[in-house]
């Protein structure tokens, strides 16, 4: 159990702060929606959230907008997280068969990677609560991030498949021989 331990820490502490970036964007949906009240202290906002029936008054436009891109933005934190999560994984696995990559290697990939997503992940909350423009940085690195994972996991499924089927043969640290 030791030995699963320590192969699967870097890619759930990864995990573990991908999660973190949901909760953020949960704590502060929630804080833009329950902030939009109107002159005599009701949410304009009831529950369930209905964005196409919000009040329409030019006064409360400003607290409506932003509650709707807090909405947005939890959505979509949400929705990469959960595409990017089997990604991560499959390269923090497979990462270390791939030729001149030691697990050790593959570990400090795998939780730089994810630390660098969650930093994006918090710059794009904090950007597009602010404004739909001031998203973007924080969404450009978390793609960047996304594409290294994906990209890679495929790199890294051919590698180990073409050992599995004996097209090269794997050695220790992803070392080759065909």
């Amino acid at each position: 159990m030791e030995g699963l331990r320590h192969s699967l820490f870097a890619p759930s502490t990864a995990s573990v702060l991908m999660l973190f970036g949901i909760v953020d964007a949960m704590k502060s949906m929630v804080e833009a929606r329950y902030a939009a009240k109107d002159d005599n202290g009701k949410h304009l906002l009831p529950h369930p959230y209905e964005p196409w029936n919000a009040p329409k008054d030019p006064k409360n436009k400003d607290v409506v907008d932003k509650a709707y891109r807090a909405f947005k933005m939890f959505e979509n934190v949400k929705e990469w997280t959960f595409m990017c999560l089997p990604s991560m994984w499959i390269v923090a696995i497979y990462g270390g068969d791939l030729p001149y990559v030691s697990d050790n290697i593959m570990d400090a990939i795998t939780l730089a990677s994810g630390a660098l997503y969650s930093i994006a992940t918090k710059m794009y909350i904090s950007g597009y609560l602010e404004s739909p423009g001031k998203r973007m940085t924080g969404f450009n690195i978390r793609r960047r991030v996304a594409e290294f994972w994906l990209f890679g996991s495929a790199a890294c499924m051919a590698w180990s498949g073409a050992i599995r089927f004996g097209l090269v043969k794997g050695g220790a640290n992803g070392w080759m021989s065909v």
